[in-house]
């Protein structure tokens, strides 16, 4: 396997997904256009020499040499960029036949299947999502939820798509599954403009409804409900070929 020198993670927000490449690479550079996202990322790396941040965008020229990368990975960002400029700077600094460019997401968390009542959660999510938040999120959102299953393919001869993996949160509770509902854009773009008052209530009725579908008290303690999540990704993997 040929030695793996350097990873570029383009939309690198806090730099979750870099810090994962870290220890397998000789060095990772985590690109994002926001500055505050960059100095969340670099106050949160520790331990980690060989990874550092730089801000940039993924569809301008990006800060490397000419075949020169063994990874470009974006994840739930390529949305956000012009993504035939991006496919072109990819292919300009990724080295020929061995480099790879990983473009992926993830769904909406969600109870795992084997959780009691797991369709009827799911549901109330979604109603959230759909119904409530719907309007608040970003034209650019749906491109997420198809999955990237629209945006143009990278131009590389070898093209291949996953939709099997995922990532269980075991040791979790419905007072998380709710809390990971208010960190979506589109609900916290939902409270600055109907109110806290409204954003709360739709968390309590989320919290009430959940609790009647696992046949719990309604006075039980959210927090105390355990609750199997489980966050499912899709990945597309394309490799360059020779230059020549």
């Amino acid at each position: 396997m040929p030695h793996k020198v350097l990873a570029v993670d383009v939309g690198c927000g806090s730099g979750q997904s870099s810090r994962v490449l870290a220890p397998y690479f000789d060095r990772v550079v985590g690109i994002d256009i926001s500055s505050a996202q960059i100095a969340n990322a670099t106050k949160n790396t520790q331990n980690s020499s060989n990874l550092n941040y730089v801000v940039g965008t993924g569809d301008s020229k990006l800060p490397f040499d000419d075949q020169t990368v063994d990874l470009v990975s974006c994840c739930q960002a390529i949305h956000w960029f012009d993504i035939p400029k991006f496919y072109q700077e990819v292919n300009r600094v990724l080295k020929p036949e061995q480099g790879v460019l990983a473009i992926y997401g993830y769904h909406l968390t969600g109870p795992s299947p084997s959780v009691q009542a797991a369709k009827q959660l799911e549901v109330l999510r979604d109603k959230i999502f759909d119904d409530i938040t719907g309007k608040y999120w970003t034209p650019e959102r749906r491109l997420v939820d198809e999955a990237y299953r629209t945006i143009p393919l990278p131009p590389f001869t070898e093209v291949q798509r996953s939709d099997s993996h995922y990532i269980e949160v075991g040791e979790a509770s419905l007072q998380d599954f709710a809390g990971y509902i208010q960190t979506w854009s589109g609900f916290q773009k939902y409270k600055e403009v109907e109110g806290d008052a409204n954003a709360e209530a739709v968390i309590a009725e989320f919290l009430s409804k959940s609790k009647k579908a696992l046949k719990v008290a309604e006075e039980t303690n959210s927090s105390q409900i355990s609750l199997a999540l489980r966050t499912r990704y899709f990945m597309i993997l394309a490799r360059k070929g020779c230059s020549c």
